[in-house]
């Protein structure tokens, strides 16, 4: 798996990095259960517009998502976003903050990475990914 700058249709690099900042967490799966481990967070329309312009400028998404739009779900009234999260991600630890405090309405900052990917699931197709690198 390589990360690497991806091309806009008008030439321009788009930002394979953006940091989010005040974001609360909705859920916390940090255990692979067979799922994966994520973040969940709540979209406030600030969020929303940032993740979603991210996701556009890159590219992201495959077969079995739109690409270009992150897949925001709504439960209660309250927008939402799982985010991946791997074992390269890491958690600074700032204020104290430790994975045990990632719990329903932490508040964090994060890092959010664009990368590109081809493997034996996506056919010889290559897509872009997106995924938290740090916790800060």
């Amino acid at each position: 798996m390589t990360t690497k700058k991806t091309e806009k249709a008008s030439g321009n690099t788009a930002k394979n990095k953006i940091k989010v900042v005040n974001a609360e967490v909705i859920f916390a799966n940090l255990v692979d259960e067979g799922f994966g481990t994520s973040l969940t967070i709540k979209l406030t329309p600030e969020l929303e517009k940032q993740i979603t312009e991210f996701w556009k400028a890159n590219n992201i998404g495959n077969e079995k998502t739109v690409i270009g739009e992150p897949n925001i779900k709504e439960y209660e009234g309250t927008r939402q976003l799982s985010l991946k999260i791997n074992e390269h991600t890491r958690f600074a630890g700032l204020n104290g903050l430790t994975t045990d405090n990632l719990g329903f309405g932490a508040r964090i900052n994060f890092f959010l990475n664009a990368f590109e990917y081809k493997n034996k699931f996506t056919k010889g197709k290559t897509y872009t990914g997106a995924s938290i690198s740090a916790v800060v």
